[in-house]
């Protein structure tokens, strides 16, 4: 047996607590009777009244209070067996690992909260797979499509600066290492999400975008920062904090460039999101415009579904009461009759 709702199981300790409560009325009924009557003319006061009657009456309430909390917690007993299709998205999230994610004009740090509305999106996904991609100088994939969103949530956690060994910002290599992932699927429903501040040191991010387009891949550019401007914090000598400074030990001052991001999502049909409020709004993106792109069909499986057996405890819950009303009823008849 299965119980689809198992949490209101715990609602059996009302039914301890019912009885509890007929105990305490009925002693307190005796205490009455005591201080109307004298002991010896208390059972000639209540010649009508049957106790054993009575009896079963808080019986049958009970029993019935037992049935609805079962039916509440619907068991379910048998089962069949059901087709299930599932459609979604395929998604590549690539985040930048270069240095400038360090900077913390978003809290914790701009990396930090790239990876925590990554995560966030993945509690949200149903049925799409999802590949992740670290990317600064150069790109690799981190985890392959996949529908285990709990692995996925797992390489995550490994993604952080220095993780790729070559330093900079290259965004139209982490386009063509999602366009290498893309490779062999179908054209349509692929989605590449971009989480970067869109400093870009390579040279190739236009051709990327039209290569992206001319394979069906929409890109969601996410901007992570702000336009004002950050300084990059890195380990000091003994260690201490120190600020990141260029070849000619200038201090380095890294701004949120919406330019580049904006050109991506507009050469390949995507959008655009610069983050508001403290949240880069991931989600949002997700489910305002990705998916509602058209799904694809990824698989079928055959599902065991149990059968909802709640009508049984129910109906014996309303039987029991009418048993209940029956036994009362019969109880005042009699005590008329004896009147």
């Amino acid at each position: 047996m299965h119980w689809a709702d198992a949490r209101a199981l715990y609602l059996l300790w009302l039914i301890a607590a019912l009885l509890l409560f007929y105990r305490w009325a009925g002693g307190r009924r005796r205490k009455a009777m005591e201080s109307f009557a004298q002991a010896s003319l208390i059972p000639a006061v209540v010649a009508g009244v049957s106790r054993r009657r009575r009896r079963l009456a808080v019986a049958l309430l009970v029993l019935a209070a037992f049935c609805i909390v079962l039916a509440l917690a619907q068991p379910q007993w048998g089962y069949h067996w059901q087709r299930v299709t599932r459609e979604g998205i395929d998604i590549v999230i690539a985040i930048d690992t270069s240095k400038s994610m360090l900077a913390t004009d978003v809290k914790p740090d701009r990396l930090e909260r790239a990876k925590m509305e990554v995560s966030e999106l993945l509690g949200v996904l149903q049925g799409d797979r999802v590949a992740l991609v670290a990317f600064a100088g150069s790109s690799y994939t981190v985890c392959p499509l996949t529908l285990d969103y709990g692995a996925v949530q797992m390489f995550l956690k490994v993604v952080r600066v220095g993780v790729v060994p070559l330093g900079g910002t290259d965004i139209g290599g982490a386009i063509e290492q999602a366009v290498r992932i893309f490779q062999g699927e179908e054209r349509q429903y692929r989605a590449l999400i971009i989480l970067s501040d869109g400093e870009d040191h390579g040279t190739k991010v236009e051709a990327a975008a039209k290569q992206a387009k001319e394979l069906g891949v929409k890109i969601f550019a996410v901007g992570v920062g702000s336009s004002s401007g950050e300084l990059i914090p890195v380990d000091g000598e003994g260690g201490g904090k120190a600020w990141l400074k260029d070849t000619e030990g200038k201090v380095v001052q890294t701004k949120l460039q919406e330019n580049t991001l904006q050109q991506l999502a507009l050469e390949s049909g995507g959008a655009y999101v610069y983050p508001a409020g403290g949240s880069l709004g991931l989600v949002d993106l997700y489910r305002d415009t990705i998916a509602a792109m058209e799904k694809k069909e990824l698989g079928e499986r055959q599902r065991k579904v149990y059968e909802n057996r709640f009508q049984w405890p129910l109906a014996l819950a309303l039987l029991l009461l009418l048993l209940e009303i029956w036994v009362d009823q019969r109880s005042s008849v009699k005590s008329k009759a004896g009147g």
